[in-house]
């Protein structure tokens, strides 16, 4: 077996969909802090 079953390939997804939207959500909050300043 090479370890990549169906369902870790989906976790391993799932995972980085939920550290994008993280930094999405970071990065927007960062322009909201700099748009305020303006």
């Amino acid at each position: 077996t090479t370890g990549y079953t169906e369902e870790s390939v989906i976790e391993y997804g799932l995972s980085m969909e939920t550290r994008i939207s993280e930094m999405e959500k970071m990065i927007y909050e960062l322009y909201q802090e700099v748009y305020k300043i303006k």
